[in-house]
């Protein structure tokens, strides 16, 4: 393999196969392969691919290809990028690689897995060309020159994307959908020089960002390739049936994970303004919230210019939203002592994060019934949701449709209505950064964030006509 990646290859046109060298033998199946990347994937890798995979390997060799796919589960793109990378770096000397994803996760666990397990189906002699770190893979005894590196699309790595120069250069994404759009922006700078390949995969997952982008319009540039389930033989057919029953034809789920299509969210807003707005003009009878019993959401501020807020909700209910602004710990668990004293509330759900802590540690010294909420922790509901905030952000959205809030908070009808959200790459439900709606909205949702509290856990309701409790529990898109 050495001899071969030195210098220019040598045809053999007239000397018997069987003649031929160990090393000449090697030296023209790779000339052949440069040419067939299909032959290369069956006969090295030791896999026929699909239909779909064969379209994104042949449209991703191709002479300065720019290449974006946007697929449903299940299909084989990982792999595919994984076959690539084998077969770049064999049939191509002078061969500088880059594959990047928007977490380590992905990149690591997922994607270098993919390059471990097409290593070991690889056939001798091609699998002992390589070695897998850490932070690449390369071929031994060239790791600085012939090589693919790993690195994570975060921000903080951008330096690292800059200067990647070599006679043949192919950058590969994976979960390209999350990828930011600077990191975009200087991989694509990257390909200003030489024989430069682009290719970017992922289950569209946002309606925004480059990758999005790239499917706007016409882009004469871009080979756009789309996979759906019914096209990929990686998918099981009732599999399809049972989530189009489930989450319905017309599901952003089905988009994404069936379709492979983008989210309907050119409005990215999680809570419409039509819900807040029928909660608000909603009034229900007290015989329909009264047997439920009363909790607090308690969220303290964490900035100066941020306000401390309670909020009292019983059931589809909320009687009261209590703001307060520069008041210091002490200050105002003494209020929620006093709202407390009030109604013996059941439970007192308190946002534990930051200056939070302090306020839970004086609660607790007075016995009240606090429930610590850390919202950045893990979802119970891992499938839908990417952590706690986001979770109990959509019990709320459930919620209102049957809802009562107060009919003139303007405030809080902001707040529920300013949160966007978008899916990350496991195609989980992820809000937008409190930071970021406060940059972009110059207020921060305190009100809502009280009211969200207070589903951090269940609570219920107590009847005379059913002996015992009855759980709140979450319908298909309402709480009951």
């Amino acid at each position: 393999m050495q001899v071969l990646l030195e210098g220019s290859y040598v045809r053999y046109t007239h000397t018997p196969w069987r003649a031929m060298s160990t090393q000449a033998k090697l030296t023209a199946q790779i000339l052949r392969y440069r040419k067939d990347p299909i032959a290369f994937v069956r006969e090295v890798i030791g896999v026929d691919p699909t239909d779909q995979q064969k379209q994104l390997i042949l449209a991703a060799c191709k002479r300065k290809a720019r290449v974006a796919v946007k697929s449903c589960t299940a299909s084989g793109k990982t792999a595919v990028l994984a076959w690539l990378t084998f077969y770049f770096l064999i049939c191509f000397p002078d061969c500088r690689m880059l594959t990047t994803a928007p977490t380590a996760n992905q990149l690591h666990r997922v994607f270098r897995s993919e390059l471990a397990k097409w290593l070991q189906t690889m056939r001798a002699p091609y699998n002992e060309f390589f070695e897998i770190m850490s932070d690449k893979v390369f071929i031994k005894g060239k790791k600085d020159t012939q090589f693919c590196g790993l690195v994570t699309g975060s921000p903080e790595n951008k330096e690292s994307f800059a200067g990647l120069h070599a006679s043949k250069v192919v950058v590969l994404v994976d979960e390209a959908s999350a990828l930011p759009s600077e990191i975009f922006d200087t991989l694509l700078g990257t390909l200003s020089k030489g024989e430069c390949h682009f290719v970017l995969v992922s289950n569209p997952v946002r309606a925004s960002g480059a990758f999005y982008q790239l499917f706007q319009g016409e882009n004469p540039h871009w080979t756009k390739i789309t996979f759906d389930s019914y096209g990929s033989p990686n998918v099981d057919k009732d599999w399809i049936e049972e989530v189009i029953e489930y989450y319905g034809e017309n599901s952003d789920f089905v988009k994404m994970r069936v379709l492979g299509e983008f989210p309907a969210m050119s409005n990215s807003q999680f809570i419409s303004a039509e819900t807040v707005k029928a909660a608000m003009d909603n009034i229900i009878d007290p015989r329909e919230y009264m047997n439920y019993p009363r909790v607090l959401g308690v969220d303290p501020a964490r900035f100066g210019d941020d306000s401390s807020v309670i909020v009292d909700r019983q059931g589809p209910k909320i009687h009261g939203i209590y703001q307060f602004q520069g008041l210091d710990t002490v200050a105002f668990s003494q209020a929620v002592m006093n709202q407390y004293r009030q109604h013996q509330y059941a439970k007192v759900f308190v946002d534990g994060i930051g200056v939070g802590a302090g306020v839970v540690d004086q609660l607790k010294r007075f016995n009240l019934p606090v429930v610590e909420v850390t919202v950045n922790s893990k979802s119970s509901e891992p499938k839908t949701y990417s952590n706690l905030r986001a979770q109990i952000y959509g019990s709320v959205r459930d919620w209102l449709i049957s809802a009562d809030i107060p009919h003139d908070d303007k405030e809080l009808q902001e707040d529920l209505s300013a949160i966007n959200y978008f899916f990350n790459n496991r195609l989980q439900i992820v809000l937008e950064a409190k930071k970021d709606m406060k940059k972009r909205t110059k207020r921060s949702p305190d009100r809502a964030d009280a009211l969200a509290l207070t589903f951090a856990e269940e609570v219920y309701s107590t009847g005379f006509v059913r002996k015992g409790k009855i759980p709140v529990k979450k319908g298909n898109y309402m709480w009951v």
